[in-house]
Parts: C-alpha cells; structure tokens; sequence
C-alpha cells in the first residue's frame, strides 16, 4: 500500500478576511448490511458538536446508565449533521437514549459537558421528529431516573404527573412520565423565564435551520448556554480546589441535588459527594445569566444572537442571513420549590449595582477610515431601574440614551457624529451606565480602524486568508482513524500570478497547548494575485495522505 494513502487528508475551506464557511453534507445510514433503516433527524449542541460519535440505545431501565442493547452507531460530521439509523426491524423497540461522545464543537473546543443525550420515541422515529442532545435535555434525563419511583401526591409540586409505585425499580412507563415532570420543573428554574409551553426540551432545536423558529431556538439555546456556563463554573471551583471533575459528573450531581426540589449541595439531607467543595452553590446559580460567559467563546450569554448568526452564516450558508435580538432575560437561576416550607427572606433593601458590557456584534470595526460604526451596550440591574448609559469615545462624549436597547451609531435613528468618518488608528468607546439610585457600572472597548490601501502605487496590497479544515475520521483505505493518531497537517500554497512563482508549505500541530484540536490556520500578509491551497494529514507514525486537489482564491 502507497504510504502517502495511509492518512485521509482533511477536507479544506478557506475565507478571505474572515469571510466564508461550508455547506450541509446529507446523512447516510450507518448500517451493517442491506436491512431498511429509519434515519435520526437532530443534532448535538452545546456548540454545535462535529465528528461525535453516536450511538443508539435500547433503554433498559434495570441499569443505571439506561443503557440497553445497541441498535446503531453513527457519527456527526463537520457540518455537525447526524448521520444514524435505526434499522426498521427495531423502530417499535423506543423509547431509544441517543449518545454523543468524544466530538467538538465547531471551534475544536472540547465540550464542557464531554457526553449529551437526548430520548427519541417510537413515533418520533417514525414521524421523523428532529431530537436534540443539549445540557438541558442530558440533564431532564438524569433528573427523571432520580424521581421516577417517587409516588404522585398532588400536595406536592414535585411530584405532580408521576405514575411511580416506589417499589426500588422504575419502569419504562414511570421514566417517559418523570420526563414530563421533569421537563415542567426545568423550565421553572432554570427556563429564566424564556422557555414557553410550547418549548420541548427535546425537540425545540437549539440552532437556525430552515424548519426552525428562530425565537424559540433563542430561547432554548440561551438556557442551555447558561446552564452549560454553571456547570463550568462549578467545574472550574472543583479544580481549583487540587480535585479532578468532568461536566458529565457535575450534571449527574445537580440532578441528584435537584430531586428534593432544590440546590443546596444534598438530597433530602444526603449531602452529594460530587458538591461537597463548592464554597456557595446559591451564589453561583444567582448571578446575572446575561453576563455569565458561554463556555469555549469569547461571548457572554447575552450575545447568544450573536452566536446563532455565526453559526448559520457557517453551517448553513444557503439560508437568510439570521437577525436576532439580545435575549431578554426575564427570571434569574433560582429554584421555586423545597420540600419546606422556609420563613420568607426579609428583603434585602440595599441597592443593587449595575452592570454593562459591549455587544460585539454592534460594536462594528469598520475595514478601513472613513466608515461609520454601530455600538450597542447591554445593561442590567438586579433592581430593573438602569436610569441611563452615556457613551464616549476618545473621552469625547456621543450621547446619553435613557431607554433600552443601549443603541449608538449608524442604524440607531440618530446623528452621532463621533461615530461616523473615523480616522485610522486606535480607539477607545468608554460606557457608563447609572441606575436611579445613582449606582454607576462602566466598560471599556477598543477598536483598530485600518488605513485605506494604496492601490495607486506605493505600499503593496496586502490580504490575511484564513483556513479551515474538518478532522479527518477515517483513512484513506476506509479503516478508522482517531483523532489522537493525528500528530499535525501540511498545508501547502502557492501563487503563479505575474511576477511570482512561490510555493510553501506550512506544518500545523493537530492540538494546539491547551490539547484542543485545530482545525484553522491563517496566512498572514499575503499580495493580491492567484493562489492554489492544498492540506494533507500526517498521523503519529509519521505516515502522511495525498494532498487534497488544491483550491483557488483569487486575493483582490
């Protein structure tokens, strides 16, 4: 066998100055020979999770995992599109549990919560319901197999909707109605006020597609995000403390914690292992949800928008451009029962301090002097009574907006003119905002506004171009390839326009120092004219894959 065939190389994407992405792949059925089989429609989210491996269950409720016979393996591929089916011979053996293990998120980032699961019914399967694996939905499960066997007492709110006999066993029956249960109670801690009746913690999908609601997948991924951002917190605190945690761990323990009806680190007395080096699990799951910071993102969870536009600008190219608003936050994190019934908290009459932070995706960089920006600021008070945010920039005051939302620039409905014709250079945009309490939070922001080219002569035209690969799963004689067999790729490129004739290669580690995998390289600097762009994969032997057919771009 030619040892260059021994690697399947990556497939390769590239964006001029950020701009880009690739498109959907349609899933193929994972079967082992020529039976039919029933695909499952649905996806994986935390960040969208690609090249996961999935895997359908039989649910089997004698085990604690709930794991019973496998009926299909699948995968996820670098759009982050399912590709699994069920054979039909087993189609009316549902409810089946849906795992997802060992993927990323699209930025190569481990997930902070490793594995997600999610339930698909019978009917579901058959009707071709889109189910999704989500922190939520991995938690609705574990926290249903906590209250299944627990008897219905319509005196208790935990218990409403169960049909459990409390014999020490739980049937299949007394799981999919604990679900019900559970899915009512999540919503009412830990919905923050977004996740409406209408809202499945299963089926609502937590990113933009063409058959989507695009406020309701909102809703539901901003609730997953902070959800996923307490479980980092908590992991975070645990490690701080000398000790190991995983995010699957953490959510089994919150669920455990959570089935007397309440977080406070025990169950009906039985203090949780898992919990025990939290200092103030109160105090983590009361902080401001908008400005807690989505896991592996640079983004707080009141830019989720953001975020969801992002991702459908990336993996599904062909629909609308998605414009969505700042998520309003209507509830905090805060459990609504307990199993007592504890003295009211006396008020607490001192006020709150404010808070503000930019949105990036209005806090525009312009590509080059002269352009005009758009700034938007998020403010919150746990009082509800921000009075007003002035904005500055280069200490030279815009304006004072006192109504939300926060709005400044072009596309605001007014005439700043700090705003517009900015120089090039370096600028700071400070914000202070101030409640009726004369509270006050500030922030401050920088943006780099580019000097525009000289195409007349003089300086060269230079260009960044950045690339984009998915991790290869198999090689190229189709036997599998894991992810830690892959020690780096070659990219190569080159330019035959006018004048130049050069040719590169550039060598990238498969992970990067914090051990994330990479899966982008950019290539700084580079003239105008015609370029042709190759990738190929070298594992841990050293044995290296073709490189791919080159791609072209034409840098303008």
């Amino acid at each position: 066998m030619n040892p260059l065939k021994a690697c399947a190389a990556a497939l390769l994407t590239f964006s001029l100055l950020g701009c880009g992405g690739s498109g959907d792949n349609a899933a193929e059925a994972n079967i082992d020979n020529n039976e039919t089989a029933i695909a499952v429609n649905g996806a994986g989210v935390k960040g969208p999770l690609i090249n996961a491996n999935v895997t359908a269950y039989e649910i089997d409720t004698t085990q604690a995992d709930l794991k019973g016979d496998i009926v299909a393996r699948g995968s996820s591929d670098t759009n982050a599109n399912l590709q699994l089916a069920i054979p039909e011979s087993l189609s009316s053996n549902g409810p089946f549990l849906i795992e997802y293990t060992d993927g990323t998120e699209i930025n190569g980032q481990i997930p902070v919560i490793e594995s997600l699961s999610t339930i698909i019914t019978s009917q579901q399967l058959l009707a071709g319901t889109a189910v999704y694996a989500t922190p939520l939905s991995s938690f609705a499960i574990e926290h249903a197999k906590q209250i299944a066997d627990s008897l219905e007492n319509n005196a208790d709110p935990l218990t409403v909707g169960l049909s459990g006999n409390n014999n020490g066993s739980i049937s299949i029956a007394e799981f999919l109605a604990a679900l019900e249960t559970t899915s009512t109670h999540i919503k009412a801690t830990l919905g923050l006020g977004l996740l409406t009746e209408d809202i499945n913690l299963f089926t609502t999908s937590p990113l933009i597609n063409a058959d989507t609601d695009a406020e309701d997948t909102l809703a539901i991924r901003t609730t997953n995000e902070v959800f996923a951002a307490i479980v980092s917190i908590l992991k975070d605190e645990i490690v701080d403390d000398g000790l190991t945690a995983s995010g699957i761990t953490l959510v089994a323990a919150l669920a455990n914690d959570f089935a007397d009806g309440s977080f406070d680190k025990q169950n009906a007395g039985n203090a949780i292992t898992a919990l025990n080096t939290i200092d103030d699990i109160a105090a983590v799951l009361t902080q401001n949800p908008a400005l807690l910071d989505v896991p592996n993102s640079d983004k707080s969870i009141g830019q989720i928008n953001e975020i969801l536009a992002e991702e459908t600008a990336t993996l599904a190219p062909e629909l609308p451009a998605v414009s969505l608003q700042t998520p309003e936050i209507a509830l905090p994190l805060a459990s609504i029962y307990s199993e007592e019934n504890p003295e009211p908290t006396p008020p607490n009459n001192t006020p709150s301090t404010p808070a503000v932070i930019f949105s990036t995706a209005t806090l525009q960089t312009a590509a080059v002097e002269g352009d005009s920006i758009s700034v938007e600021l998020i403010a919150s008070d746990d009082d509800n009574n921000i009075a007003y945010c002035d904005l500055s920039i280069n200490d030279v005051f815009v304006r004072r907006d006192s109504s939300a939302p926060y709005q400044y620039g072009i596309n605001s409905g007014f005439n700043d003119s700090g705003l517009n014709n900015l120089s090039a250079g370096s600028h700071t945009l400070t914000a202070e905002c101030v409640d009726t309490t004369d509270l006050s939070a500030s922030s401050i922001a920088s943006i780099d506004i580019a000097s525009t080219p000289n195409e007349g002569g003089g300086e060269a035209v230079l260009r960044d171009v950045a690339l984009n690969w998915g991790t290869p799963t198999t090689r190229t004689d189709g036997s599998p390839l894991a992810i830690n067999e892959i020690d780096h790729y070659e990219i190569y490129y080159s330019s035959t326009s006018e004048g130049s004739n050069s040719e590169n290669t550039v060598s990238v580690a498969a992970t990067n120092s914090n051990n994330q995998l990479v899966n982008d390289y950019e290539i700084n600097a580079l003239p105008i004219g015609e370029y042709y762009f190759s990738i190929a994969t070298v594992d841990t032997a050293g044995i290296a894959s073709e490189f791919i057919n080159p791609v072209a771009l034409t840098i303008q």
